[in-house]
C-alpha cells in the first residue's frame, strides 16, 4: 500500500514522519493476524484526521470508525501512537475510502439503554456494556452475529487502551519491585522517634517513620 501524500507539510517532513512511523511499527503483528489501526486523512467536510480499526473479525466492511483526532498530522499521530503503544497492531496512514468505511448500520445497537446508538459511541462511555454485547449477548440471526463480531473488535480496542493504562499505573506506583521479587541491599533510616509511657513502663514508638532507600535493590528472584 502506497503512503498517501499528507496535506500541509513538506516532502522532507513527510519522509521523516513516515520513517518514524515505520520504526514505531517494527516488530508488531501483521494486519492479517491482528488487524491494524488507521489514521485516516481529512476529507471535505471533515477537517480532522480520524482513527479507525481494520479487524479480521467481521467478514465484510471490516474498517470500523473509532473517533476523530486533530487537524494536525503530528498531533494526531502522537495521540494514536501513545494510546496504542503497547498494542500488537501496527499504525498506518491512509486516505478515506467511502465504499469500505461508510457505515451500513451493522454496528447500530438495536436494544437496551443504548438503542439507536453506534458501538463506537459506547466504547468510551460504557466499555463494560460493550463487553457484555461482545461476549454475553446471544445473536439469533446472521445480522446479529456480525453485530457481535463488530462489538468484539471494538472491545479489543478497549483492551489495548487498558493495557497502556495498566503499564502506566505500574510504572508510577509508589511501591518498589514486583510481586514475588526479592529486594536486597536496602537500608532504613529512622527520621523521627516519639517516647511515651504506658502502665508505668516506657516504650519507644516510631511515629511517621519515613523510609529512605539508601542502596537500590540489586537482585531479583
Amino acid at each position: 500500500m502506497a503512503n498517501p501524500k499528507l496535506p500541509g507539510i513538506s516532502e522532507s517532513e513527510q519522509a521523516l514522519l513516515y520513517a518514524k512511523l515505520n520504526e514505531y511499527n517494527r516488530g508488531r503483528a501483521s494486519f492479517k493476524e491482528a488487524g491494524v489501526y488507521l489514521v485516516v486523512l481529512p476529507r471535505p467536510g471533515k477537517p480532522n484526521y480520524s482513527l479507525w480499526l481494520y479487524s479480521p473479525l467481521p467478514e465484510k466492511q471490516s474498517i470500523l470508525y473509532i473517533h476523530d483526532l486533530s487537524p494536525d498530522i503530528n498531533e494526531s499521530l502522537r495521540i494514536a501512537s501513545t494510546m496504542f503503544y503497547y498494542s500488537r497492531r501496527c499504525l498506518i496512514l491512509m486516505d478515506y475510502n467511502e465504499k469500505r468505511m461508510q457505515s451500513n448500520g451493522d454496528d447500530l445497537i438495536f436494544f437496551g439503554k443504548y438503542r439507536g446508538h453506534f458501538l463506537h459511541e459506547i466504547l468510551k462511555v460504557d466499555p463494560a456494556y460493550l463487553s457484555w454485547i461482545a461476549y454475553k449477548f446471544t445473536p439469533k440471526i446472521p445480522k446479529q452475529e456480525r453485530f457481535v463480531k463488530i462489538a468484539q473488535a471494538y472491545h479489543s480496542v478497549h483492551l489495548d487502551v487498558m493495557l497502556r493504562k495498566s503499564k502506566e499505573v505500574r510504572r508510577k506506583s509508589r511501591y518498589l519491585g514486583e510481586v514475588n521479587e526479592k529486594l536486597t541491599d536496602l537500608k532504613l533510616k529512622v527520621m523521627r522517634v516519639r517516647l511515651f509511657e504506658s502502665y508505668g513502663s516506657k516504650y519507644t514508638r516510631l511515629s511517621n517513620v519515613k523510609l529512605a532507600i539508601v542502596n537500590a535493590w540489586s537482585s531479583r528472584l
